[in-house]
């Protein structure tokens, strides 16, 4: 991942009163700007004023990315007209499981809306420290937390009497800390493992949310 020392070169909006499927795909968004290939990417979209229109299969979320040479702009629902249409999976977020209309000629476009919509992420241990430091504060929150890879990997930010713990793949530590999953959507998948109360529980979730949705 090349990160740059700017990202003011590409403006990531979100209409007002955004839904929480609009704020999430804003926060992908603004992860790829800090990587080069991926802000190329978001370049080359905005010059062609792509329009994507976005679908979660089975579910009601429905959102329009549109493109611009200044940047990009998420709404909710599917515009009337759009360049390409792409319906995710549920039970994978932002897999792209097929796209309209078909062709060759939009195979390069869809690949590159795949690649925006999976940007490069930093290691979990990162993405945990810039986590924390994001939420540490934030009323209900333990005073300390341990987090615990697969690999066997032990990171412990905060300090204090009131601990939680999480443990998980890398993977899904580095997906969740990055805002592009949920804490609780991990959770009820199976896909962490978790020590603490249930108010810290509430609390995480929360935390994890705000990340995903106003980081």
């Amino acid at each position: 991942m090349t990160t740059l020392s700017s990202t003011a070169v590409f403006e990531v909006d979100v209409e007002h009163d955004p839904t929480p499927f609009v704020l999430s795909l804003g926060h992908i968004l603004r992860i790829g700007r800090n990587d080069q290939l991926s802000l190329s990417r978001l370049r080359n979209l905005g010059r062609e004023n792509v329009v994507a229109a976005v679908t979660v299969a089975d579910t009601p979320r429905k959102a329009t990315i549109t493109f611009s040479p200044g940047g990009a702009t998420v709404a909710h629902g599917i515009a009337d007209e759009y360049t390409t249409h792409l319906v995710l999976a549920p039970d994978d977020l932002y897999r792209i499981r097929l796209s309209e209309p078909e062709g060759t000629d939009v195979d390069e476009l869809v690949y590159d809306l795949s690649a925006i919509l999976n940007p490069p992420l930093k290691e979990w241990p990162e993405c945990a420290e810039e986590f924390w430091d994001s939420v540490s504060d934030d009323a209900g929150l333990p005073e300390q937390l341990v987090v615990v890879s697969s690999d066997g990997q032990e990171l412990v930010l905060g300090h204090g009497a009131s601990t939680y713990e999480i443990h998980a793949h890398p993977a899904d530590l580095q997906r969740l800390f990055a805002g592009m999953d949920s804490f609780f959507d991990l959770l009820f998948a199976g896909k962490l493992r978790v020590r603490g109360t249930l108010p810290q529980l509430s609390a995480m979730a929360g935390a994890s949310w705000k990340v995903q949705y106003h980081g």
